[in-house]
């Protein structure tokens, strides 16, 4: 799930109650150079929030180092030619934001 914050943030939120650690990875990281570390909260939930640069983006999760898993809850996933499933993210500067009240950033 991806949500744009009041604060200019986008909250990356995803539910894998098995996974020991997932990071975010995506064309706003240099994919695997400088991946985002996500942070457990209760449940199983997974979330990070991070300032995206406006325009069109790709991402997705790197469960444990090994799996790598697209977000169907964010804006559209495409097939790219190495068979792998990633996300589409578009961030508009004129987008407005939307308010978040006790979501764990």
């Amino acid at each position: 799930m991806v949500t744009h914050l009041p604060d200019g943030r986008t909250l990356f939120k995803v539910f894998l109650p098995h996974a020991a650690q997932v990071e975010l990875i995506g064309t706003f990281t240099g994919w695997k150079r400088t991946p985002a570390a996500m942070q457990r909260h209760e449940m199983g939930w997974w979330s990070c929030a991070l300032p995206i640069p406006a325009g069109e983006h790709e991402f997705c999760y790197l469960v444990d180092s090994c799996t790598y898993l697209a977000d169907y809850a964010a804006h559209g996933v495409h097939l790219v030619p190495s068979g792998q499933w990633l996300s589409s993210l578009r961030v508009r500067s004129d987008e407005p934001a939307e308010s978040l009240k006790g979501v764990p950033a």
